[in-house]
């Protein structure tokens, strides 16, 4: 009876916060893809404006391409249906709340300057709801512990990476006799080991709901095509950087230095195909719940096939986030790192784009600022300081653990309201 009389008005109501809850996403991943390499290498405001256009473009595509495992995570993976199969009107009602706080929260976060994950605020609030809705015993509590533990790791993960990469950026390039002529040498096999690898994750296995499947070989095979494209683009915009020996060492590294902010412009593209590759789910996992629900029934709500149009939809909400209020993200990296050069920012965007894709394969949604701090700080231990903000980065972590409490709290109270008016 609820779905019948109900059912398209839910539908219409999810939709529609998802689009806006992926547009708020969508402006906040300017802070964790593109802030801080805009800021070291920021150029003329139309080099801004191409950034920021490329960058739109492979946030969608990280969306379509890469986003289906982690949406399924969420469609899946965290609540369990099973106790509330025969009344799923409960489940539409807790999408719909978990969806509203996550994104009640993430505007008040933005009109108070305060850093709010979007995957922390949908993760707390579809638990809020599962607890106080469902009952404890629907949560899928090993499950939950594997994202929490994933969301400790990956910064340690992307810190280290973007350690060990810099500490060889440092060795064989800025220590080298020859800093320039070893920078034109080894930045294109940085670049095609940066495409092989971004490559071979979003293939590997294939893309489900686009029946497109490839072998482990096959895979391989276009990684390596995409690794030979990166150099070669590399190799061509490199060829126009050119430095006056006479000048000495500092124009030598600052020559070295606008190498890196060059090859910039692939790392920050990458970087926000991983944020659209993770990110994606966090607005669009309850809209394919409930849509599954109202369509065709909890009972295959498990089992049912990922519509395209909700890869769209998601899609082009962070694109157009991205777009219309990234911009305005740049002033927390500002803050929070004092020092950062060119090469040390292709490190922390290299480190970050591949553990963030890494983890959408798998499933697991992260959080993309964590993991860029983490490759931050694995760049500073290179220099034997931390160079951050502690108070900036003190805020960002109350804010995490409050925003688990504070999108459960309203998820819950918002279930009972709706709970109220319709049931």
């Amino acid at each position: 009876m609820f779905l019948t009389e109900y059912g398209f008005y839910f539908t219409v109501l999810v939709v529609f916060v998802g689009t806006y809850f992926a547009w708020k996403n969508g402006a906040s991943s300017l802070l964790s893809s593109l802030g801080i390499s805009l800021w070291v290498s920021p150029g003329s405001r139309s080099n801004v404006i191409k950034i920021l256009v490329l960058a739109a473009i492979f946030e969608f595509l990280g969306a379509f391409l890469a986003g289906g495992h982690v949406l399924t995570t969420f469609r899946e993976s965290i609540i369990e249906p099973t106790p509330i199969i025969d009344n799923p009107e409960i489940l539409v009602l807790g999408m719909v709340s978990a969806l509203l706080a996550a994104g009640i929260w993430q505007t008040l976060g933005r009109l108070i300057d305060w850093p709010v994950s979007t995957t922390q605020s949908i993760v707390g609030a579809i638990l809020g709801f599962g607890m106080g809705g469902v009952g404890i015993d629907a949560v899928q509590w090993p499950f939950v512990a594997v994202i929490a533990l994933i969301w400790l790791v990956t910064p340690a993960i992307g810190g280290i990476f973007a350690f060990f990469l810099m500490k060889s950026i440092q060795h064989l390039i800025l220590n080298s006799s020859s800093p320039f002529r070893s920078a034109q040498k080894y930045v294109l096999s940085y670049l095609f080991a940066f495409g092989f690898l971004l490559a071979l994750l979003t293939l590997f296995q294939g893309i489900d709901y686009l029946n497109f499947e490839l072998s482990i070989l096959e895979s391989i095979e276009v990684a390596v095509l995409m690794g030979v494209v990166l150099a070669s683009l590399g190799k061509i915009f490199i060829a126009k950087i050119t430095f006056d020996a006479e000048l000495g060492p500092a124009a030598e590294h600052a020559a070295v230095d606008n190498i890196f902010a060059v090859i910039l412009v692939f790392a920050a593209s990458a970087m926000a195909f991983a944020h659209g590759s993770n990110d994606f789910a966090n607005s669009m996992g309850p809209v394919l719940v409930v849509f599954s629900i109202v369509q065709e029934g909890a009972g295959v709500l498990q089992k049912s096939h990922l519509p395209i149009w909700i890869f769209l939809l998601g899609g082009g909400g962070l694109t157009i986030g991205l777009v219309t209020m990234g911009i305005r993200q740049i002033q927390v990296f500002r803050s929070a790192i004092p020092d950062l050069t060119a090469s040390r920012v292709f490190s922390v965007l290299f480190s970050a784009a591949v553990t963030v894709i890494f983890a959408s394969k798998a499933g697991m949604p992260v959080s993309t600022a964590q993991i860029a701090i983490g490759a931050i700080v694995g760049v500073s231990c290179v220099r034997g300081n931390f160079s951050l903000n502690l108070i900036t980065v003190s805020k960002v972590a109350i804010s995490w653990i409050l925003t688990l409490l504070i999108c459960g709290m309203l998820s819950f109270l918002l279930y009972f309201s709706l709970q109220t008016l319709f049931l």
